[in-house]
This record gives structure tokens, sequence and C-alpha cells, in this order.
């Protein structure tokens, strides 16, 4: 696993909790993607986003909290 790149579409819901799973495990590389806004909703279905996230793009706003228990793995989105 740690030579796999994976990729996970649609940031939300069970998504978060395995991204977060599969960094703690040690990947070689984490593609993250995915094109919609933080809405309200998105709060309460995740650890991933903030109140200040709303209206920003997915991807971004959980780059930061992938970064910070990566341990240094390639993530990118």
């Amino acid at each position: 696993m740690r030579n796999a790149t994976i990729l996970v579409v649609n940031l939300r819901g069970v998504a978060t909790e395995t991204i977060k799973n599969i960094v703690l495990a040690g990947i070689g590389k984490l593609i993250m993607w995915d094109c919609e806004d933080v809405a309200a909703e998105d709060l309460g279905v995740g650890f991933f986003f903030r109140d200040e996230d709303v209206g920003k793009k997915v991807r971004f706003s959980s780059l930061l909290i992938v970064i910070n228990f990566s341990y240094g793995e390639r993530v990118q989105v």
C-alpha cells in the first residue's frame, strides 16, 4: 500500500473517514477530486469541513485537514 496511488472522488460522507484511514495506514499518493463547493449541510457529514469553509471548494477545504495527518505522504487535489 505504501506504493499505491489512490483516487477519491466526491469527498463527502464515508469518503472522509476512508481518506483518514488510508492516509494513517500510509500510502504512496492520494489524489482527491471534488468540483463542488462546501454547503452548510456538509458541516454535519464529516470532520473535514468547518463553518468558514462554506462556499469554498471541497477539495481545497479538505486538503489542509488531510495534510495535518498525512505524515509526508503525497497528497494532490
